[in-house]
């Protein structure tokens, strides 16, 4: 490995929490080699892949908790491992990605006036994730037609949903169906939404 080719600054991003509001936030600036692999990266053990792309970097402490940024492009990170000996480096894997803000909310029962009970919906957490393809099937039995989309959100850990959550997306609301938590650095979601064509 030559030092000579980390030739690119690269934003190591770790996710930061503010009253129940997480966000991405660069932590620092290194110097690497990146390049697009040209190949799908799954970084949805469930949805549909997105651009892959390798960076190269000097050793340091990093794991998939984190994420990075080159070229101005948002990387989630799905692999590293070390190369070389004296000096050290991590061939990291990532998948090309724009993640977006997710506000989570849930019905919760509670006593309403006069002490009865009622359903209130409160705000879990505001987190990014980033969205990929399930499917998509259409229903035509009615006389308006409509078309279930279905998405997976991949989500830091930090984010914890149950099926029946409601997830607001760019205005748009899904609910929670599938929860996939067995990962150790991510979780993802089955998101749906019914709409009229």
């Amino acid at each position: 490995m030559n030092p000579g080719e980390l030739r690119e600054r690269a934003e190591i991003l770790t996710l930061k929490e503010t009253d129940g509001i997480y966000r991405w936030e660069k932590e620092k600036a290194v110097w690497c080699r990146y390049q697009e692999t040209g190949k799908k990266n799954l970084f949805s053990k469930v949805g549909v892949g997105a651009a892959g792309a390798e960076i190269l970097l000097r050793e340091m402490p990093v794991d998939l908790t984190r994420a990075m940024r080159v070229r101005g492009q948002f990387l989630f990170l799905t692999d590293i491992r070390r190369e070389g000996t004296a000096p050290r480096f991590l061939k990291v894997q990532a998948a090309q990605v724009s993640p977006v803000t997710a506000t989570v909310s849930r019905q919760r029962a509670g006593i309403g006036e006069n002490g009865y009970p009622e359903n209130r919906v409160e705000t879990v957490a505001e987190c990014p994730v980033c969205l990929t393809e399930k499917y998509l099937r259409s229903n035509d039995e009615t006389a308006a037609v409509e078309s279930t989309v279905r998405l997976v959100a991949v989500a830091p850990k930090v984010l914890v949903c149950i099926p029946g959550d409601r997830m607001e997306i760019d205005g748009a609301v899904y609910r929670v169906e599938v929860c996939h938590t067995l990962e150790p650095y991510k979780n993802e979601y089955e998101i749906e939404r019914v709409e009229d064509d």
